[in-house]
């Protein structure tokens, strides 16, 4: 076996590997019970659970489609370089071209219509926490999600700390906005309302109305979208450099492939 037949073995021994990596996920999200719980946090950013569904199923087609042709990659790789017709080399390389070709128009999608996602994204943040959040107390639901981004995030509400006005919160428990929302102490972790720094002047300034300019001493006033657009940016050198590394090597696998359908090896 050539060092292009081998190079290309093992680059798609491990894309093999990340897709059953992939599936296996997805399977376990889509079975096992104790995922709800990753519904109800999903379902805190404002994602119903038939988008979830859709995720996890997405996520199942992605593990084995590319379980499946890291397989063919690896079969067409040690397939006998004198035999007159590579089945699985010329099978991998037509999967390859649609994969790529497949992500590039989702690329084009994505920069097209991202505006109204993150649009969608911050209408149905707010949304969740207008109509769906309970207290700060619960132990289920979208409210237990919310709970923990706002403390960990230092946020209030979707689009801000006014998503609270009027809402089934406010109205139900007559308080501005939940505790949860408020400044802590140094080095509290926010599980109790004594870590919170000043709970009254925080729910004095969550009565009024949403300033940037305003200093807020005792209130996080900016909305937990704003927190996941930054959680994203912290994080966009990695989830960049992840894809830009799976395309390459998908790139790198049809190049390999063609050298070997050439007679190269």
């Amino acid at each position: 076996m050539g060092l292009v037949r081998i190079l290309m073995f093992v680059m798609n021994f491990v894309l093999w590997g990340v897709g059953g990596v992939l599936l296996g996920i997805g399977i376990w999200l889509k079975v096992d019970p104790t995922a709800l719980d990753a519904v109800n946090f999903v379902n805190s950013y404002g994602m119903d659970e038939s988008v979830w569904n859709a995720s996890v199923i997405i996520m199942i087609v992605v593990g084995a489609l590319v379980f499946v042709v890291g397989f063919l990659g690896c079969l067409g790789a040690m397939q006998a370089k004198d035999k007159p017709k590579n089945f699985f080399l010329k099978l991998y390389f037509v999967s390859v071209k649609i994969i790529i070709i497949l992500e590039i128009v989702a690329i084009i999608l994505a920069a097209v219509y991202w505006n109204s996602l993150t649009d969608s994204v911050r209408t149905s943040m707010e949304k969740g926490a207008n109509e769906d959040y309970v207290s700060e107390s619960a132990t289920t639901g979208v409210s237990v999600s919310w709970n923990t981004i706002q403390v960990k995030w230092t946020c209030c509400g979707g689009n801000d700390f006014t998503d609270y006005k009027n809402s089934f919160y406010s109205n139900t428990t007559e308080n501005t906005v939940p505790w949860k929302c408020c400044i802590m102490k140094t080095g509290a972790l926010g599980d109790l309302i004594t870590d919170v720094a000043n709970v009254t002047q925080c729910r004095v300034e969550g009565g009024g109305n949403y300033n940037p300019s305003t200093p807020y001493t005792s209130l996080n006033a900016r909305g937990c979208y704003d927190g996941l657009k930054s959680e994203i940016d912290s994080n966009s050198g990695l989830i960049i450099g992840l894809c830009s590394g799976f395309i390459g090597l998908e790139i790198i696998g049809y190049i390999f492939a063609c050298l070997i359908m050439r007679g190269g090896d």
